[in-house]
């Protein structure tokens, strides 16, 4: 390696993001230690070694301790400038379903071996003065993950790391970036056993996209940022808006097993204890299970009631609204529930001299009044305003007229 160039580390980068991310740097002029734990890992230094630059290849596998003490040791006497912790693992299925081996995998490698490696990294880089550390989090992170419940939690820990770390190295001259890419073309879903989930069978971004707007966030050294097309960051900004009850439910959706549609767009018809010629019984959970048509496809309506519309559009629209519904009634009734507690009774504050026998005409008496029973006040007939002791008319209240609340 020429000492003279600058030094990148990227974990992970066999392939996918992390080996796109290693290209960039290589391209811009950085000699490489690169790792992973598969053979694929010597296939990619020699393709990056066609870049003109140094490549170290370690592999290692970061789940276990003597893999990281390995990676450490293989960076004695150097210095990277930049270091993109890019390794990552998830596991597809219910969490009561899942193997604890394979649990206790993903949090070995997305979140042990990242703080066990941030460490010596970071140090480096704040006595030196300058440096760049990056994470490739998730969107992931910012929602429940229904069926992918430990990565999602995982990601969530590498974003709230990652923050923290950005806080703490304030003026050091180091910069921490999180960056979060969507569902990306990997090898990702394959491994976490997801082929058969409408996430893992969709389509998806573009790891050279992904990387490539990362090496620009890091190189720029800013601290976060949502990566991938704009369907994902679309996905990004709704994450911070929609409570997460909804978030879990669409996760649900998106990689529950089983919600994979075959190359005709039917359902499944044999999966689980489902009988054959039956949707699944994980797909029916407000009511008993619905036959499908002849072909394994479901009953559509009339096309004159549908519009043209695929039923699985009609059925999401209709969740969607009844979810806005549902989430209208309870904020009205939290509005309710603060207008009728007993603190709120005295917003109206009555204006200096209020109680004073003969104030002015709030006076409660003759037919033009009436008593409110909601509140124990005095409501002026036909007037539009309260009317209590000493009211608006009073010599430091005169001409003030006093809104009516009215009562659903």
């Amino acid at each position: 390696m020429d000492s003279s160039r600058p030094l990148a580390l990227v974990t992970g980068a066999s392939g996918g993001i992390g080996y796109e991310l290693a290209a960039l740097f290589a391209g811009h002029g950085h000699d490489l230690v690169i790792n992973a734990e598969d053979e694929r890992l010597e296939h990619a230094a020699r393709r990056l070694r066609e870049s003109g630059v140094g490549v170290r290849a370690v592999r290692a596998d970061l789940r276990s301790p003597d893999g990281v003490d390995h990676l450490v040791a293989a960076l004695t006497g150097l210095a990277p400038d930049v270091a993109a912790l890019n390794a990552g693992v998830g596991q597809g299925g219910a969490f009561v379903d899942t193997d604890p081996d394979d649990d206790r995998s993903v949090i070995d490698l997305n979140v042990t071996s990242t703080v066990r490696l941030a460490k010596p990294l970071l140090r480096d880089m704040v006595d030196r003065g300058v440096g760049r550390l990056m994470f490739t989090s998730s969107v992931a992170a910012t929602m429940p993950g229904s069926f992918q419940s430990v990565h999602n939690a995982s990601k969530s820990f590498v974003q709230s790391f990652a923050q923290a770390l950005q806080e703490e190295v304030e003026g050091t001259g180091v910069t921490v970036t999180s960056f979060m890419p969507g569902p990306t073309e990997t090898d990702f879903f394959r491994q976490a056993g997801m082929t058969d989930t409408k996430v893992g069978t969709m389509p998806k971004d573009d790891p050279a996209q992904v990387a490539r707007q990362a090496y620009d966030a890091v190189m720029k050294g800013r601290g976060k940022l949502i990566t991938g097309s704009a369907k994902t960051k679309a996905q990004g900004v709704a994450d911070k808006v929609l409570p997460d009850r909804v978030k879990a439910a669409v996760h649900r959706r998106m990689a529950e097993p089983g919600t994979a549609r075959d190359d005709g767009g039917r359902w499944p018809t044999a999966r689980g204890s489902a009988p054959a010629g039956t949707r699944p019984a994980r797909f029916a959970r407000r009511g008993a299970c619905r036959r499908l048509a002849p072909g394994g496809t479901m009953p559509s309506a009339p096309a004159h009631r549908t519009g043209g519309i695929p039923r699985e559009r009609r059925t999401a629209t209709a969740t969607g609204r009844s979810r806005v519904r549902r989430a209208g009634r309870r904020v009205r009734e939290g509005v309710r529930r603060v207008l009728d507690a007993p603190a709120f009774a005295g917003v109206a504050a009555r204006p200096a001299g209020a109680g004073q026998p003969g104030a002015g005409r709030g006076q409660r008496h003759g037919p033009a009044h009436r008593r409110d029973p909601r509140r124990g006040r005095s409501r002026r007939a036909g007037r539009g305003c309260l009317a209590g002791h000493g009211g608006a008319g009073g010599p430091a209240g005169a001409g003030r007229r006093l809104p009516v609340r009215r009562h659903p």
